[in-house]
């Protein structure tokens, strides 16, 4: 593929994409962000093509009509590769106006992007956010390895109160309550985004909602000392309502924050904070008490499950910190709690400083002054500037000036992307990951692990090695292949672990194998549907509605994990091996009508892929991109 052009170095990236991509020279551009072109594989200031090799539709790389004649100007307009006239570019220097060799290659969409800067406004202000995902990520991660612990705590508080220990049925459904209420709260939660998004604006909402956090990991904390398991559970659901308030507002603050080229890779990092938050509540300093009350030696055994389950000795996060003669005691385990206190103090000290979404200010406020103002410690080029208030200025033109939830479920327009946010959603949840997330320990367990627990630790190495895998790859190879390459995996995975759970008892050496299966599941998931269906829905519709969609976003991702803590232990007792067949056939579901349904929402501005679903049905325009829709 041949470029020419004075001077400067061309890059052909078409084996990357379906789609050429066609780089102008950037290298004596001011500002040039080698981050950018890593995360995106792109220079900054490119200009993306939207036919294949060359630009041209049939392939041949042929530059199209080129010439000074034709009309208007000399050298200042030509024909695209559909035979309409276009204005050259106006960044080519006067000679490369004239040069035929210059490729005049038609865009995908919209005006050329402006050059990318990254600017620590930016980057400080995603950091912030993506701290309600840290803590949301710990308190998932860190309640499951310790369980026995705190049975015991619920048994001896029983005790103490009734003079005789509590039943064991009572105390596996006191258990199973604390452990799925913080789910059940999120799902609540979820109800209240769009009226604290719209209200107080995508900032001043993730610093409300953190109250929540804090007051929920407090309430946790004095438990211990307040003898009262109850305080426990109202800690955990009130710390589930921040969780499902704070994973629809994080997402939805990134995207509007982020330039159109990164906001993909931005959003995923609320993946990765939440995938890094699980890791750490995994590694938690624990350690089986050493003074073991007397009634732990009655009739239940329970002294002998509690050290069978947390085993002797400290993990290597315990280890390098030297905490576990501190948080691994009995007296002192509730203060693994209050561990997210730190980062809700953190958000709390950097995040007011950041600028509200610049989206917000102009489309739902028309507060243009202040959105400029928010754009400029943003991006720092008065050219991305303007460029983006011209942007959001032309979808401010479609948007209507507010949309209900009934106007938001009957809309023609926004059918298809309800039914794909549903899908991708719903695929995602109940594709099996959270069901080895949540009993990954006892499944090891059962396959002969002597260690069950460090490759749990294992489990969550992986889940936030591919969240980064993720972060790279969103912008390079697109929110549709991603997710139909995870989706496709999943189902394999699943399959797969249908047969080896099958037969492990017949050949136990297949344990290995089974141990594979699920590292690659995990990693088939957080490369694709894990980060992409949280913040797919913000991408899909416009601005009125996008803060609806993430509510419904988080009700789905929340919805399915709390059916899934509440379905898969009776599911796994009655089917067996033979549970993972069901999660099969969601991953191929989602993949399905991914594969049709679905269009690449990759470096377009929110109102070109809003355009998508205008038709009569809400049915993807394929005609207007340059893939389809529709194989």
């Amino acid at each position: 593929m041949r470029r020419v052009a004075k001077d400067e170095k061309w890059q052909d990236l078409g084996s990357l994409c379906p789609w050429s991509l066609c780089l102008y020279p950037t290298t004596n551009s001011p500002g040039r962000c080698d981050f950018v072109t890593a995360l995106t594989g792109q220079e900054p200031g490119l200009c993306q093509g939207r036919g294949r090799e060359g630009g041209a539709p049939d392939g041949t790389g042929r530059a199209h009509a080129a010439g000074a004649g034709g009309g208007g100007a000399a050298g200042d307009r030509r024909e695209d590769a559909w035979g309409k006239s276009v204005q050259k570019p106006d960044f080519y220097t006067e000679d490369e106006k004239d040069n035929p060799d210059v490729q005049n290659v038609p865009r995908r969409t919209g005006a050329r992007q402006a050059k990318t800067t990254m600017t620590a406004v930016l980057v400080i202000a995603i950091v912030s956010a993506v701290l309600g995902s840290l803590q949301i990520g710990y308190h998932t991660g860190n309640v499951n390895a310790p369980a026995k612990i705190i049975e015991e705590f619920f048994n001896v508080t029983w005790r103490s109160r009734h003079n005789t220990s509590m039943p064991d049925h009572s105390l596996t459904f006191l258990w199973s309550l604390s452990v799925s209420i913080k789910d059940f709260g999120a799902l609540i939660g979820s109800l209240g985004v769009k009226g604290l998004a719209d209200n107080f604006g995508r900032r001043n909402s993730i610093l409300i909602v953190n109250a929540l956090s804090m007051v929920g990991a407090s309430l946790m904390f004095v438990s211990k000392a307040s003898e009262s398991f109850e305080v426990l559970i109202v800690g955990r659901l009130l710390f589930g309502l921040f969780c499902g308030l704070a994973m629809s507002l994080n997402p939805l603050y990134i995207q509007e924050l982020s330039p159109t080229e990164l906001r993909g890779a931005f959003a995923t990092l609320n993946q990765v904070s939440f995938a890094t938050g699980i890791l750490l509540g995994m590694a938690s300093p624990r350690r089986t008490p050493r003074n073991i009350p007397p009634h732990c030696q009655n009739r239940n055994s329970r002294g002998a499950q509690l050290r069978r389950w947390t085993g002797r000795s400290a993990s290597w996060f315990t280890a390098v910190v030297g905490l576990d003669t501190v948080l691994g005691t009995e007296q002192y385990w509730a203060l693994m709690f209050s561990l997210s206190l730190i980062p809700a103090l953190l958000q709390y000290l950097i995040l007011p400083f950041c600028p509200e979404s610049p989206r917000y200010l102009l489309i739902t406020q028309g507060k243009e002054e202040q959105a400029e103002t928010a754009l400029r410690r943003l991006r720092g080029n008065s050219d991305k500037v303007l460029h983006e208030l011209k942007e959001m200025k032309e979808e401010a033109a479609h948007a209507q000036s507010g949309v209900t939830v009934r106007q938001f479920l009957m809309k023609r327009s926004y059918r298809q992307p309800i039914i794909l946010v549903l899908i991708i959603n719903l695929g995602s949840q109940l594709s099996g990951f959270n069901a080895i997330i949540n009993y990954s320990t006892k499944m090891f367990s059962k396959a002969g692990f002597q260690e069950a627990k460090y490759l749990t630790l294992g489990v969550g190495a992986v889940n936030v090695t591919f969240t980064v895998v993720a972060f790279f790859l969103v912008e390079r190879a697109g929110r549709r292949r991603l997710l139909l390459t995870g989706f496709l995996s999943l189902a394999l995975c699943n399959l797969l672990m249908t047969i080896t759970d099958s037969v492990l008892h017949i050949v136990p050496d297949l344990r290995s194998l089974q141990v594979l299966v699920v590292f690659f599941l995990i990693s088939a998931y957080e490369v694709g549907p894990g980060p992409i269906s949280w913040f797919i829905g913000a991408e899909l519709f416009d601005q009125q509605s996008r803060p609806i969609a993430m509510a419904f976003t988080s009700m789905l991702n929340w919805g399915g994990k709390f059916l899934l803590a509440l379905l898969f232990p009776p599911l796994l007792k009655v089917c067996g091996a033979y549970v993972y067949l069901l999660f099969t056939v969601m991953a191929v579901l989602a993949f399905s009508y991914t594969l049709l349904r679905l269009p690449e929402t990759r470096g377009r501005t929110f109102d070109d892929i809003a355009a998508e679903f205008r038709g009569a049905e809400g049915i993807p325009l394929h005609n207007k991109t340059s893939f389809n829709t529709f194989p």
